[in-house]
C-alpha cells in the first residue's frame, strides 16, 4: 500500500472516530459544528493535495526548515510550560487544566507557523 493511500485511510479513520465519539458522548449543536468544520477542513486539504500533488511536494530544504521550526516551537513551548509551572507553584496565577492545555496548544500552533515563515524567508538554515 502506498503512502498516500495510508494517509487517506488514516484521515477517514479520524473522521469516523470523531463522529462516533460525538454521537456517544456529546450531542449538542456546538460540538457538531466544530466537528463538521474539522471534517470540511480535512476533506478540503486532501482534495487540494490530490488535485495538485506537485505543489505540495517537499524537498530536503523544506524538510530541514520544517524540522528546525518544530525544534524551536517545542523549545518555546517547553519554556512556556516551565513558566506556567513556576507561576502556578508560586501562586501568582491559578489555572485549570483546560486553561493550561489551551495555552500550550496555541503556543505550539502559533510558534510553529511563525518559525516556518521566518525560516522560509531566511535563505539558509544551519
Amino acid at each position: 500500500m502506498e503512502k498516500a493511500t495510508k494517509w487517506l485511510i488514516g484521515k477517514f479513520v479520524i473522521i469516523v472516530i470523531m463522529l462516533a465519539l460525538l454521537l456517544i458522548k456529546k450531542r449538542d449543536a456546538q460540538s457538531f459544528g466544530v466537528a463538521i468544520g474539522m471534517i470540511v477542513g480535512i476533506v478540503a486539504i486532501t482534495f487540494f493535495r490530490f488535485k495538485n500533488p506537485e505543489k505540495y511536494k517537499s524537498d530536503e530544504r523544506l524538510e530541514k526548515l520544517g524540522s528546525r521550526a518544530t525544534l524551536w516551537s517545542w523549545t518555546i513551548t517547553f519554556i512556556v510550560v516551565i513558566s506556567i509551572y513556576w507561576l502556578e507553584y508560586l501562586e501568582f496565577i491559578s489555572l485549570t487544566a483546560t486553561h493550561i492545555i489551551t495555552i500550550v496548544f496555541w503556543t505550539m500552533v502559533i510558534t510553529i507557523i511563525l518559525f516556518r515563515i521566518y525560516f522560509i524567508r531566511k535563505s539558509d538554515v544551519k
